[in-house]
């Protein structure tokens, strides 16, 4: 059990190893997540998978009327790079997770529930929004909406129902 336990600290490293090792072959090394416009950005989107890059011409398509939004893209999960994200997401005000689950009896998905805890007693303002259930895509126009509606929080403060679901059929 020790032997695992001290595996998973490691592993930490070696997916880093091995992103710039294959970034030396390819062209396009890989660390635990991928941010994007986060330098500046009050309102981030975090998730993972390609979802992300529908959210990246969102971003885009904001900053170019001016927003200060930004996203980061997980590629790791387990471990999950809490210092490292946590930096990351440390100027943001407001914060949606995208998650393509649920976790039933919990408030927001799994990715929700790892930011929730990485920033717990930071103070930000979180967000949970879940999506592609059944399948459903996500659109660009959607993520715009998700922007807009943390614009508000990161106004007025009021986080309103902090789980909600994008494309949801009732």
């Amino acid at each position: 059990k020790r032997q695992q336990i001290e595996g998973m600290k490691n592993a930490m490293s070696v997916i880093e190893e091995i992103g710039v090792e294959y970034g030396k072959l390819s062209g396009r090394a890989y660390g635990h997540f991928e941010s994007y416009k986060l330098e500046d950005a009050e309102t981030v989107l975090v998730g993972a998978g390609s979802t992300m890059g529908t959210a990246r011409m969102a971003v885009d398509s904001l900053r170019a009327k001016g927003k200060k939004v930004g996203l980061l893209k997980i590629r790791t999960f387990r471990p999950f790079p809490a210092d490292a994200i946590r930096k990351a997401l440390g100027n943001a005000k407001t914060i949606g997770v995208l998650d393509r689950a649920v976790s039933f009896g919990m408030e927001g998905g799994p990715i929700f529930s790892e930011i929730r805890s990485v920033l717990f007693g930071k103070k930000v303002n979180l967000k949970s929004y879940i999506y592609g259930l059944g399948g459903r895509d996500i659109f660009p126009h959607q993520i715009e909406d998700v922007f807009a509606e943390m614009e508000c929080v990161t106004k007025d403060g009021n986080v309103g129902t902090v789980e909600n679901y994008i494309g949801l059929r009732e």
